[in-house]
């Protein structure tokens, strides 16, 4: 009798143990469905993107959140999940120039959402040093000095886009959400 005891409240403390997971899951589930609400609702309507967004194109939006959330649940998914959208995080009326990159740089604590562009900690990456490079060589039209840090909102700040084709990376493994 008191093996059928312990039994029954191993099973009772599995149960329990089972319908808390089940609850943090349905509550993360449930935040991240508000979050995408807000982050999509957000770039259409303050930032103007809804200006050149019809439904099929608000319809993909939605299907590639869908698919990078189930990503984002993983530790080794770059950016951090409230960087993924950077890039329209702007005015886009205010859109003076566009670059694009292929994807965020697979290193942790590098990756902050915007093409070629690093946290403002991080070691310079070599793209963007060549690109510093170039800017000071063929002394355009602008003054600019090499600065110190990779990191690159100054620049979408004054009206350039800075889009990856993929918004997501898993670490080590460049180019891995490309297609998505």
């Amino acid at each position: 009798n008191n093996n059928t005891t312990d039994i029954t409240d191993e099973i009772n403390e599995i149960n329990e143990t089972d319908e808390i997971i089940d609850t943090k899951i349905k509550i993360e589930i449930n935040n991240t469905v508000t979050v995408k609400d807000n982050i999509i609702n957000e770039i259409i309507t303050k930032w103007n993107w809804g200006s050149i967004f019809n439904n099929e194109s608000i319809e993909i939006f939605n299907n590639i959140y869908n698919i990078l959330s189930l990503e984002l649940f993983k530790d080794d998914t770059f950016p951090e999940f409230k960087n993924i959208f950077n890039a329209f995080k702007f005015d886009f009326n205010n859109i003076k120039a566009v670059i694009i990159g292929q994807d965020p740089y697979p290193t942790r604590g590098n990756a902050n959402g915007l093409a070629f562009s690093v946290t403002s900690t991080s070691k310079i990456p070599g793209s963007l040093i060549n690109i510093y490079k170039a800017l000071v060589k063929n002394n355009l039209d602008i003054k600019f000095e090499f600065p110190k840090h990779g990191n690159l909102e100054s620049w979408m700040e004054q009206g350039i886009l800075l889009l990856n084709t993929g918004l997501t990376v898993k670490e080590g493994n460049a180019g891995c959400h490309v297609e998505i």
